[in-house]
């Protein structure tokens, strides 16, 4: 027997998953390794730290970006637009500008954070 069941079975989901969303390291990443010519999408990813993310990636670069926070934990992002400044919008509500190639957010538990330039 070589092998092989439900682990192969998720080898798929997990490689597509990584490349629209990685949080190793305590850091979250977006699209780290997907092509620039293709559109994506998705929803509630779960990364660590207790984050769900959701993002879009349109035309060669992130267009969307919402975070939900479940534990209320510090939520590092390297950042999609790394050039910008990002608004940073906490349950609906513009709250601060961030900037840098790595932002750092303090999070409450069960709080929406949506990124935008």
């Amino acid at each position: 027997y070589a092998g092989g069941g439900v682990e192969t079975a998720s080898m798929i989901p997990a490689t597509v998953n990584e490349m629209l969303l990685q949080s190793f390291s305590g850091v979250l990443r977006l699209f780290p390794v997907w092509p620039n010519n293709q559109d994506a999408t998705f929803q509630k990813l779960r990364a660590y730290g207790a984050f769900l993310v959701s993002s879009k990636f349109k035309n060669g670069s992130v267009s969307d970006l919402t975070i939900v926070s479940e534990k209320g934990r510090d939520c590092i992002i390297e950042n999609p637009w790394p050039a910008k400044k990002v608004v940073v919008f906490r349950d609906g509500r513009r709250a601060e500008t961030v900037y840098g190639d790595r932002l750092s957010l303090k999070t409450r538990p069960g709080e929406v954070i949506e990124l935008k330039t």
